[in-house]
């Protein structure tokens, strides 16, 4: 652990504590940011500084709170909207957080267009547009992450980030050959990206390309954490953990799936990711097919007919680093498809924990 010396001023700290950054000493920086954050509590380039040295040594809440501190000391400061919603974009599964993004972002974007800046506002504006972008994506909302991801790419042509959020966005619509295409693009900035041999994997594999695998392994050698080697069963073991999930239900839930099959698929198939607009998303768990049992009439005989849970093992696999997880991640897809299977919908399913 550093600790810095003890420094004149908070202007002096903040100093030694971009240098420090420049050698990629980041926990100096941390230790010289806290030192003038201390010295100069109602400053906001200490704080900023702060979060950066947080963020980049993956203490996201603590950087969180840094920026929030700042931006409630400056809350017009396009800098500070712009480092906070690209912090808060990143939080994938936390709702509320991406919902704040997509505010933070459109804020920077309407002080932007009210006040231009003639040197950064078009690449302050590209970055906003790519931040809300990135957040929209992530809370399933596509289209809406594909206008602002086209504006970021227009604003910031030769960064990769842009592209390869397009590309992933083009895939959740299934736009594969769009989707290749903003690879391309974003793989002239970034050969490289581990992100991109892994989105091309996912797209020769939809697609029934023996490259996939190849494709997928070379993201992992790429990033190892990023992209771990999935767990993969035979379908016979992988439907035997199914049947374990599901002995595992409440018998009263159970007595109602006497005419629903459990199915175990590879991929879903695009015909049932159309069903809406935007479609599903090609990388969903799980999907029911009929109709619910709360929806089922005596005059309508067509709502009885045989109704399906499917599993989709490859998806599955994907996300899981162990073969408990793997089971736990079974359990907890089949619970939601059955919760459709009862009436609920996606909001009440998520209500219940089965998200």
């Amino acid at each position: 652990m550093f600790t810095p010396p003890t420094a004149p001023t908070a202007e002096e700290a903040l100093r030694l504590a971009w240098e420090a950054f420049d050698r990629g000493a980041t926990e100096e920086a941390r230790a010289l940011a806290a030192q003038a954050v201390q010295a100069a509590p109602d400053e906001v380039d200490p704080r900023r500084c702060l979060a950066l040295a947080l963020e980049t040594l993956g203490e996201f809440q603590a950087a969180d709170r840094a920026l929030h501190e700042a931006l409630a000391l400056a809350p017009d400061d396009v800098d500070l909207l712009l480092q906070t919603a690209h912090l808060l974009a990143g939080a994938t599964d936390d709702l509320d957080a991406l919902e704040e993004a997509v505010t933070l972002a459109q804020e920077a974007q309407e002080l932007l267009r009210v006040e231009p800046d003639p040197d950064q506002g078009p690449t302050y504006l590209g970055e906003a547009h790519l931040y809300e972008g990135q957040a929209r994506l992530h809370l399933g909302d596509p289209k809406g992450a594909l206008a602002s991801l086209l504006k970021a790419e227009a604003a910031l042509p030769d960064a990769p980030e842009p592209a390869l959020a397009l590309a992933a966005t083009y895939f959740e619509l299934l736009r594969l050959s769009e989707a290749s295409a903003a690879l391309d693009r974003a793989a002239l900035a970034s050969p490289e990206d581990p992100f991109v041999f892994w989105q091309r994997a996912l797209i020769a594999e939809r697609q029934g390309d023996p490259r996939a695998a190849a494709l997928a392994q070379r993201a992992r050698a790429l990033d190892p954490l990023g992209f771990p080697p999935p767990i993969h069963l035979d379908h016979d073991r992988f439907a035997a953990r199914c049947e374990e999930a599901l002995s595992r239900l409440p018998p009263k839930v159970r007595a109602y799936l006497g005419n629903v099959a459990i199915q175990v698929a590879p991929l879903p198939e695009e015909d049932d990711l159309l069903v809406q607009d935007p479609p599903l998303s090609p990388q969903i768990m799980g999907l029911f097919r009929g109709t619910p049992l709360s929806a089922r009439s005596e005059a309508d005989p067509w709502s009885h007919l045989p109704a399906e849970v499917l599993l989709f093992q490859r998806n599955i696999e994907r996300w899981v680093s162990s073969e408990a997880e793997l089971l736990e991640q079974i359990e907890i897809t089949l619970r939601h498809e059955v919760a459709h299977f009862l009436g609920f919908d996606e909001a009440e399913v998520e209500a219940m924990g089965l998200g």
